[in-house]
């Protein structure tokens, strides 16, 4: 996400900030708020703190990323996957079993087999 403009509201460029670290912060005042109203002073509070300002700035140590700046999350697979050939990505469907090949008088015996089982049975 490029950064919020100068203009833009405090909460606005909280929500909109690319760093983890921030919206673990958010999603924890959120889950400690015990209403609306409490939500949104905690994250104002945390909007116009000192902390999300050293953020923007380049972080505390240089270890958070500058205001605008995003982290992009894929599932490209390693070279080492993409080489061999294993899980490549694309579902296969499994091959069907060729059909047996049955002589004459096999399929000739399979029929009396079956039509005795039906005789005893009562099948139709």
């Amino acid at each position: 996400l490029p950064p919020a403009p100068e203009g833009t509201a405090p909460l606005e460029r909280l929500l909109a900030h690319g760093d983890p670290s921030v919206h673990e912060r958010v999603a924890a005042a959120l889950w400690e708020a015990s209403s609306d109203a409490g939500a949104v002073a905690a994250l104002t509070r945390l909007a116009e703190g000192a902390e999300l300002a050293a953020l923007a700035r380049g972080g505390e140590e240089g270890e958070a990323p500058v205001l605008g700046e995003a982290t992009e999350l894929s599932n490209i697979p390693s070279d080492g996957a993409q080489a061999s050939g294993a899980r490549s990505g694309k579902k296969h469907r499994r091959a069907r079993a060729p059909p047996v090949v049955r002589t004459e008088e096999e399929i000739a015996a399979l029929r009396a087999e079956r039509a005795a089982k039906r005789e005893r049975t009562g099948a139709p």
